[in-house]
């Protein structure tokens, strides 16, 4: 068997190694979802409910190149477009480990870097989002912009305090 032919069948196992632990994963979350009875993580709040929206960037301990620059592009929307909304408390940005607090990749359904949305209102969180396609778009930096910031517009409560 030649050296081409054994690193192909490495690569092939990494990868259906990596794809069955990602699965899993996933329905092992999905599993602790349902048995909290955890709302669904796609449903967005309701229009009308004040309060304050929190751009959440949720990291692994290991970081690669396209989750630092996921984080910065979601920063720079939430700092830059959203200058007023951060000044009057409506928004927050926020970063955390999601490894080092597990009960945020329980909360959230992530096995991975994410950016989730959460919208507070009384001081405890009513409702989220998770913005998955983030990844589809790092690559088209006005598309990715252009997705977040409408994500975040749909989600930031009405104006007035927070």
């Amino acid at each position: 068997m030649s050296a081409r032919q054994v690193m192909a069948r490495v690569l092939l196992a990494f990868v259906i190694f990596s794809v069955g632990y990602a699965v899993g994963k996933e329905v092992a979350l999905r599993r602790m979802a349902a048995a909290t009875g955890h709302p669904d993580p796609n449903a967005g709040p309701a229009p009308a409910e004040a309060g304050k929206l929190v751009a959440l960037y949720l990291h692994a301990t290991f970081r690669c190149v396209t989750c630092n620059r996921i984080e910065a592009l979601a920063k720079a929307v939430v700092e830059k477009e959203f200058a007023p909304e951060v000044a009057a408390g409506r928004l927050e940005w926020r970063v955390a480990n999601f490894q080092a607090e597990p009960e945020l990749a329980r909360r959230y359904e992530i096995g991975t870097s994410s950016l989730v949305l959460s919208r507070l209102a009384g001081g405890r969180e009513i409702a989220f989002k998770r913005l998955d396609e983030v990844w589809n778009r790092v690559g088209d930096e006005a598309s990715f912009n252009q997705y977040v910031a409408g994500e975040i517009r749909a989600l930031l409560p009405p104006g007035g305090a927070p």
